[in-house]
């Protein structure tokens, strides 16, 4: 009886927080999901935010619930709440859960395409530019300002007229630990199970380290193998 009190109670905190962006919460559901999955809600808003609504969002899911996806959420990380900034042009993937702390930002440009493993969870501040391809695994975990740009913005000439590209894709695989003040620019590969120290700067392809290995370091290194995080156990005690 207690477990089914809680979860009511849970609800309608939840239901509470939303309250004051529910014009956005149903104007976002309504605008990109078929009525089936509008009328669940499966997208909220739990922060002042500016969007910018174009392109497309779709839900690559076989059940859709409410909430399942929480944008603007607090994580408690005593910090000032400066809203969430979404300006989509190109195009969204959602495989399931997923969270978003506040003072986040994305753009989505109109060739652009940003998917989101099942279970996915960025702290406050992540900034994603995604002008070309940006592919993110399930069950990964982004710390607070990190930044994901697969474009420069510019390309450079070289001194007999030849241009770069400006841009490459990121390819994030699953159960990968990226914490607080990374950098993953274009060109980054990075394979399932593999932790970063923070500050770490990610772009090339890392496809060649093994599983379950810490790398850190600049330039990058493997620190050590054999090691992940598991989010089930991953209490800190101090003493």
């Amino acid at each position: 009886m207690a477990s089914k009190r809680t979860v009511i109670c849970n609800f309608f905190h939840l239901l509470w927080l939303i309250a004051p962006y529910i014009h956005k919460t149903i104007w976002f559901n309504f605008k990109y999901f078929p009525f089936g999955q509008a009328r669940k809600f499966p997208v909220i808003f739990m922060s002042k935010s500016t969007v910018k609504l174009g392109g497309k969002c779709t839900l690559k899911v076989k059940k859709t619930n409410f909430g399942m996806i929480k944008i603007g959420q607090d994580f408690d990380t005593n910090r000032p709440n400066l809203g969430v900034f979404l300006d989509i042009k190109g195009e969204i993937e959602f495989y399931g859960t997923c969270q978003l702390g506040h003072n986040c930002c994305i753009k989505v440009g109109e060739k652009g395409k940003l998917s989101f493993g099942d279970n996915f969870i960025a702290t406050n501040g992540l900034i994603i530019y995604a002008y070309h391809k940006v592919n993110i695994g399930a069950s990964c975990l982004i710390g607070w300002d990190s930044v994901l740009m697969d474009t420069s913005f510019h390309s450079l000439k070289t001194t007999d007229g030849k241009r770069t590209k400006g841009y490459g894709s990121i390819r994030i695989g699953d159960k990968v630990w990226i914490p607080s003040f990374c950098r993953v620019m274009a060109g980054a590969k990075i394979p399932d199970s593999i932790i970063f120290g923070s500050g770490s700067y990610i772009a090339k392809d890392y496809t060649d380290v093994p599983e379950f290995s810490l790398l850190a370091g600049t330039p990058l290194t493997i620190k050590k193998t054999g090691i992940y995080r598991d989010f089930d156990d991953d209490k800190v005690t101090y003493e």
